[in-house]
């Protein structure tokens, strides 16, 4: 109430404090975890807002997914089936939405990792890891896989999540958009 109406909703979650790990070793608690957290939390604030955003005919959707969910990843197979029910989440709900005039998009980093260590606090998904602290060959290996030459930071998904929450964006609706350097061109 404080606010008033909610017009953008961002569902911007990541896993936290869960292990990368091979599928076959990780536990039913760290699958439904990682569920609850990537999956269901969208599902369930999107439900939250729905009605108000249609009855205003008017609201701006952006999920945050991943890369992982666009192409799997390595030691990552629940996370990047996560992610991929909420591209197809999303892609789902722009054919239900449009109509009311709810625009509905997924950004989907691939590593983002911050600059400095103050912006990157244990709960974060980097777990206190920054560019400044990560060690050097990791981060030259890191590197590497981006034909860009650097990794990312924050900004670079918040100004890709800034664009789809304007009015200038009003007719990008129901688009997966990559902010990855190049990591992978689908």
């Amino acid at each position: 109430d404080e606010f008033g109406q909610i017009d953008i909703l961002v569902n911007g979650v990541g896993w936290v404090d869960t292990p990368w790990g091979l599928f076959r070793e990780q536990t039913r608690e760290t699958w439904e975890k990682m569920i609850n957290l990537n999956f269901w939390s969208t599902i369930n604030c999107t439900r939250a807002v729905l009605d108000h955003m249609i009855e205003r005919k008017y609201g701006k959707i952006i999920n945050i997914g991943s890369e992982a969910g666009r192409t799997g990843e390595y030691r990552q197979v629940v996370y990047s089936a996560c992610k991929g029910g909420v591209i197809s989440f999303t892609k789902a709900l722009a054919k239900e939405l449009g109509r009311h005039n709810i625009n509905v998009n997924c950004v989907c980093p691939a590593g983002v990792i911050p600059e400095k260590a103050e912006h990157a606090g244990e709960l974060t998904m980097t777990q206190g890891v920054s560019q400044e602290n990560l060690p050097p060959e990791l981060k030259e290996r890191q590197i590497k896989m981006y034909p860009i030459g650097r990794l990312a930071v924050p900004q670079d998904v918040a100004s890709t999540v800034a664009f789809l929450a304007s009015d200038v964006a009003s007719f990008i609706h129901g688009q997966t958009v990559s902010v990855n350097g190049g990591y992978s061109t689908l």
